[in-house]
């Protein structure tokens, strides 16, 4: 029996040669892919992004600290302590308050936001932390282009005016909107802006054409105007929604102007977390 297996090693040696060697050229051909997640949060918004250069960008953090780490860790890998970006579009709970636990969890090294305060002791625990941690801060401000990786960067569409705010009641004039572009591919982050921000942006001729559209406003009645759809024409459009919300999103009247337009809808309380790869041509 012995023998028999010595003998036959040589075959078990080259197939186990074969096996990596497929896998070695499965991953070669995987490092230039771009990664999106729009994480399964709950009623907010957390979308988390890998670069070709394993880079990791993770633009709000939903409402609960344990569900976006957990949805973190089932796409980073458990020996990368580093996140090197977090973009907060606006300061409300739904988007800040999972922040907290990343921070306490990860080393961040920049933090990109609008500079809009808010009262909630979540935006004070999470302003803090950056303090404390000494995270470098970025102002976010129409024009500012982040570079990522090689042919790989956002560009932030909004705000518009003014970088300083005061306390606010809403943050939609104050929302970072930015747009990120791999290659030949594109992607628009939308926070929670309304109708009226949409159409400011257009007044100014604003490039928004993107081929995947983070829905604004988990679906809500106020956003997606049909102008923007036309504008924006993606192919593809997620949206990152509680099941069974108190707020009834996504609305009746916003999926309607999707599917009148041609995009694809995908729900974050319909089919979880939505992954999304670009090799800088395509989307899968």
């Amino acid at each position: 029996m012995i023998q028999k297996t010595l003998k036959n090693f040589p075959y078990y040696f080259l197939a186990l040669l074969l096996i990596i060697s497929i896998i070695i050229f499965l991953n070669l051909n995987k490092e230039n892919d771009l990664t999106i997640a729009f994480l399964n949060v709950g009623q907010g918004d957390a979308m988390f992004i890998e670069t070709p250069s394993k880079n990791q960008i993770l633009i709000d953090a939903g409402p609960d600290g344990k569900r976006v780490l957990r949805e973190i860790k089932k796409i980073m890998p458990f020996f990368d302590k580093t996140i090197d970006l977090t973009v907060l579009s606006h300061p409300n709970k739904d988007h800040l308050a999972g922040f907290i636990d990343v921070l306490k969890r990860y080393e961040i090294r920049y933090s990109l936001s609008s500079g809009a305060k808010h009262t909630i002791a979540e935006f004070k625990e999470w302003e803090k932390l950056l303090n404390d941690e000494k995270i470098e801060k970025i102002q976010a401000k129409r024009g500012l282009r982040v570079h990522l990786d090689k042919n790989l960067y956002l560009d932030i569409l909004a705000p518009i005016g003014k970088n300083e705010y005061k306390d606010l009641k809403s943050f939609t004039d104050s929302m970072v909107v930015a747009r990120l572009v791999y290659g030949k591919t594109s992607f628009l982050f939308t926070g929670d802006m309304e109708e009226k921000n949409e159409l400011q942006l257009l007044n100014l001729n604003t490039f928004v054409d993107s081929d995947v559209l983070k829905v604004a406003h988990h679906g809500s009645k106020y956003s997606s105007g049909e102008n923007w759809l036309q504008a924006v024409s993606p192919i593809v459009g997620a949206i990152q929604v509680g099941k069974n919300n108190k707020y009834g999103h996504p609305t009746r009247e916003t999926l309607s102007r999707l599917e009148k337009s041609g995009i694809k809808i995908s729900r974050t309380d319909v089919d979880g977390t939505i992954i999304l790869k670009s090799d800088g041509e395509k989307i899968y």
